[in-house]
């Protein structure tokens, strides 16, 4: 007996007792006393020979059961800890058909509002809905016909009635002869977590509209130049597909010439300064366009790293603006006040000598009268323009021209003017745009010598452009006038009113996204060919 702990003795004690007296057999699992930490199990168990009524022994045997007690124990702990864990788990029998549960814990319970007794012997699919997502039912199904582990994110519904997301994941156990024997699943409820990715994709979503609604260029680059990130404007504007943009370097984008300045800068702003440059962007095409870029630090997770997030902004019409008002300032500072002069000088001969030559003083006071009024109606016409942001719209060539035609020769019925288009084409073009082509036509008649001037428009195509080439017979351009229509005259103050009109055809072009040549026509007089771009 004193091999058994006090307690166990005891036992042991009141059961042989009751063997010997009422005949009573005893199946005891009692602990034996050690040295060590290590714990022994036996099995003792005590049968009662009863003869005419009376006991007359107890045959007994003692077992060794330590393995088989300390696995019922871990097996009773398990039970326990799987009953109060914060997971709710299930067990689901494969064996059986539609698979039922034989298991749930308490924080199944907890989750879906099912008492084990409503749940026992039902496959988990009562927990889903009208709005649970067949697809991902299915995969679920396949991964359980496949035995294989399974992770889903399903609409599922409580006793209640109410919803609530469940991350499901369902690993298959098997025997140790390798028979699938059970499922285990494991629910959590991710609703919060859901809400959250949601308001987060929702978030994302808005401020990437936001960005790609912007006329500007966004970016963001590494630390190294090349592209992190962009808006959708950057793909548009330079042509560069998204892939290509993702192995580019910010420098790549702009002329050889040009790419020290824009190198200088980005590093600049890696050391925290915010400078603003303005560098010609090239497009796929090789076409440049003159940009406003800003640029500041964007700091990294890392102490030792850093991003650039960069605005581009494009100032052709800016820079036109201004190129446009400083032709105005020339003119009006240069050419009305010489005009003005020569006006005074005729004035005062009429004063001084009322008797002679008054008449033709008068005709020059009164042509330099309405050279002035030409000069200002241009110059307000150029302002008006410049000032607005432009605008296109899609015309057909063949209409448009003979509109404009039509007119001049009612205001000049001296000239012939002939019209050449080989089919209807619709170009995108300025609002402007029939100002302009009225302002050559009328040019190449109001400045020929001829009695009856003579004038040729005719229309070619490629496969994205329409070429306008407007002929004369009359006196070459002057070369000042050249350089006003060709984008030459940056340093050029001689403007008068032929020249201002063909500053305002410029513009105009320019903001059809066309280009204008010049050339020796081969009747003698002048080929200006306008090339402006197919819709």
């Amino acid at each position: 007996m004193n091999c058994f702990h006090e307690e166990d003795q005891s036992a042991i004690r009141d059961a042989f007792e009751r063997a010997c007296t009422d005949g009573e057999p005893y199946d005891l699992t009692l602990r034996l006393r050690s040295d060590t930490n290590t714990q022994q199990w036996v099995r003792v168990r005590g049968d009662p020979r009863v003869r005419e009524g009376t006991v007359v022994s107890v045959q007994g045997t003692i077992q060794d059961v330590t393995e088989q007690t300390n696995r019922q124990r871990e097996l009773r702990l398990l039970q326990q800890a799987i009953d109060d864990a914060n997971v709710a788990i299930t067990l689901a029998d494969p064996t059986q058909d539609d698979e039922p549960l034989v298991y749930v814990n308490n924080a199944f319970t907890e989750l879906t509002g099912y008492t084990p007794a409503e749940t026992i012997g039902r496959n988990c699919r009562f927990l889903q809905g009208k709005d649970t997502d067949p697809a991902k039912v299915d995969s679920l199904r396949e991964a359980i016909d496949n035995e294989e582990s399974v992770t889903v994110e399903l609409r599922n519904y409580r006793k209640d009635g109410t919803e609530f997301w469940n991350r499901l994941t369902l690993t298959p156990i098997y025997s140790d002869e390798g028979q699938l024997v059970r499922y285990l699943g494991t629910q959590k409820d991710i609703t919060t977590q859901r809400r959250w990715q949601k308001e987060l994709v929702d978030e994302r979503r808005f401020m990437t509209r936001a960005l790609n609604t912007l006329d500007d260029l966004l970016y963001v680059l590494d630390e190294d130049g090349y592209f992190q990130r962009w808006n959708e404007r950057v793909p548009e504007v330079t042509g560069y597909t998204n892939s290509e943009l993702d192995d580019m370097h910010a420098a790549d984008v702009f002329p050889e010439d040009e790419r020290d300045k824009v190198i200088k800068t980005m590093s600049e702003v890696l050391q925290g300064q915010q400078p603003t440059i303005e560098a010609h962007l090239r497009t796929v095409d090789g076409q440049q366009i003159p940009f406003e870029f800003t640029g500041n630090r964007l700091p990294g997770k890392e102490d030792n790293t850093a991003k650039i997030i960069g605005i581009g902004r494009n100032v052709s019409s800016r820079n036109e603006r201004q190129r446009q008002l400083g032709v105005l300032d020339r003119v009006l500072r240069h050419n009305l006040r010489n005009e003005i002069n020569v006006i005074r000088g005729h004035a005062e001969v009429i004063d001084e000598n009322a008797a002679n030559g008054v008449g033709q003083s008068v005709k020059k006071i009164v042509q330099k009268s309405d050279d002035i009024i030409n000069i200002a109606n241009k110059s307000r016409k150029i302002t008006k323009i410049a000032q607005k942001s432009p605008k296109s719209e899609n015309k057909h060539i063949n209409g448009l021209l003979n509109g404009v035609i039509q007119n001049i020769t009612q205001n000049h019925p001296e000239a012939a003017v002939e019209f050449e288009c080989p089919s209807e084409v619709e170009v995108d073009v300025s609002i402007h745009f029939e100002k302009a082509l009225s302002e050559l036509i009328t040019n190449a008649i109001v400045h020929n010598d001829s009695s009856s001037p003579s004038v040729v428009v005719t229309v070619s195509l490629t496969d994205d452009m329409a070429q306008i080439k407007i002929a004369d017979d009359g006196p070459q351009i002057p070369e000042v006038e050249r350089q006003v229509l060709l984008q030459e005259d940056e340093q050029t103050p001689l403007y008068h009113g032929s020249g201002l009109g063909l500053s305002l055809v410029r513009l105009v072009i320019s903001r059809s996204g066309g280009t204008i040549f010049y050339a020796d026509s081969s009747s003698g007089g002048n080929s200006i060919v306008i090339e402006v771009p197919k819709c």
